[in-house]
């Protein structure tokens, strides 16, 4: 998994360190830079996610990273109030100075993960075939970071970014005048390569956005039931279109939305609604 972090992502966790130490770090002052041995423990069950990204926090301080269980790993505590998965090696003023940065990002992305797990469960347990998904609702600087963990789970990422497909929401509908419109101009520039997805609120839109070559059609806040009896009339027409349904959907009410015609279920919450994982790195 880790080589899926570009090489630029590096200019991201400087401007960490730099967030985190702008000027003096008094604390390597105090510590000294002998060799020394921290152990990571995990705190609480749930996926282990992120380790790629305490990894590269630790290799720009020159400190060795080892683990003990594997990125993905569900792992429960059961009576346990902690579990070794790993250690870090170096002068002890880097593994210190590398230490809360490193936790945050692990904490985080584990966070994330352990939620898409749960919901990646639920979807397996109801043998539905379709892909739950992310949203472009993330945290500016953490995108990748919040993606990653999506992949860890085994979810869809969605678009990436406003380059990566074009979604012609209400706004850009009312901008224009018409879905067909929006569609149109969508077609002037967007490459072969990418696609496009339309949101609708209700059947007639749908339609309108199928029959104009949209080739994802999102139908967003409908309640179980209405989605399952628009969608199905949609596919009925255009069966190789990609129904999406987003908007409201829980962990507890995710099952009601799984149906055949059900190509996607995006959430944002899988991303913002999240109990991050408890971890500590202690000095051996």
């Amino acid at each position: 998994m880790e080589k899926l972090i570009p090489k630029s992502f590096d200019k991201i966790i400087e401007s960490w360190f730099q967030e985190d130490i702008p000027s003096i770090n008094y604390h390597a002052f105090i510590v000294g830079d002998q060799q020394q041995k921290a152990t990571l423990y995990m705190k609480q069950s749930g996926v282990v996610s992120g380790l790629a990204f305490f990894s590269r926090i630790f290799q720009k301080l020159d400190c060795e990273v080892s683990f003990s269980v594997p990125e993905g790993a569900y792992i429960s505590l059961e009576d346990k109030s902690k579990i070794p998965i790993g250690h870090v090696t170096g002068r002890i003023c880097d593994i210190l100075e590398g230490e809360r940065l490193s936790l945050n990002v692990l904490s985080h992305c584990s966070g994330i993960s352990t939620k898409g797990y749960k919901l990646n469960e639920i979807r397996k347990k109801h043998n539905w075939k379709g892909k739950i998904a992310g949203t472009r609702k993330t945290l500016p600087g953490l995108r990748l970071v919040q993606k990653y963990a999506l992949l860890v789970a085994g979810l869809d990422t969605h678009r990436f970014d406003l380059s990566s497909c074009v979604m012609i929401k209400d706004n850009h509908i009312k901008a224009l005048g018409s879905i067909a419109k929006a569609i149109a101009k969508a077609k002037e520039v967007i490459s072969f390569a990418n696609k496009i997805e339309v949101e609708c609120k209700n059947l007639e839109e749908a339609m309108e956005a199928a029959e104009n070559g949209a080739d994802i059609v999102m139908f967003d806040n409908y309640e179980p039931k209405k989605l399952k009896e628009d969608a199905a009339s949609l596919k009925k027409l255009y069966p190789k279109t990609i129904v999406e349904s987003s908007g409201g959907i829980t962990e507890e009410s995710i099952a009601e939305y799984f149906d055949m015609n059900i190509d996607v279920i995006s959430m944002g919450s899988v991303t913002q609604e999240i109990e991050k994982i408890d971890f500590s790195l202690k000095v051996d």
